[in-house]
């Protein structure tokens, strides 16, 4: 047996979460020419990876990982220290990193975009892929354009 009692309230926080909800609208490009620049952009990123560059991804994911700490109020350094350690541990045990081919998906209204794996059994997984023998880990990456003209950016 249990009780379960529903409460609604209200929280204030002392922080407001942009994340890309002020992004530009993805689905008015030219698919071609978005398809290329995330193609680029993964590709970047699967480098830092395949060279475990971990300054490099902090530095991509940088305004995610403030703002994921500030939603879930988690104490910033020790965050900060516990995503390295499990990215640091992550890529020793990775043998290498591929790329592999796959569709781009537009998400969230437009404001979202990314390359899923089309078919098979890691359907809608990221194409960046990691071997480590007896398994593979996936590093999925959605991006956002902050306003016209800027560079794709890791979702925040």
């Amino acid at each position: 047996p249990f009780i379960e009692l529903g409460r609604e309230f209200i929280a204030t926080v002392p922080y407001e979460l942009e994340g890309w909800s002020k992004g530009v609208d993805l689905s008015e490009e030219k698919p071609e020419e978005l398809e290329k620049e995330v193609k680029g952009r993964l590709k970047e990123i699967a480098d830092l990876y395949q060279n475990k560059d971990i300054e490099g991804l902090a530095r991509e994911h940088y305004k995610r990982s403030i703002e994921f700490a500030q939603a879930y109020h988690f104490n910033t350094k020790e965050n900060s220290a516990s995503w390295e350690s499990e990215l640091q541990e992550a890529l020793n045990e990775s043998k290498s990193i591929e790329v592999l081919s796959g569709k781009m998906k537009l998400m969230a209204n437009g404001k979202l975009v990314t390359i899923l794996i089309n078919d098979g059994a890691f359907r809608c997984e990221s194409i960046i892929r990691s071997d480590t023998g007896d398994s593979y880990d996936f590093y999925p990456q959605y991006f956002y354009r902050p306003s016209h003209g800027a560079k794709l950016e890791v979702i925040r």
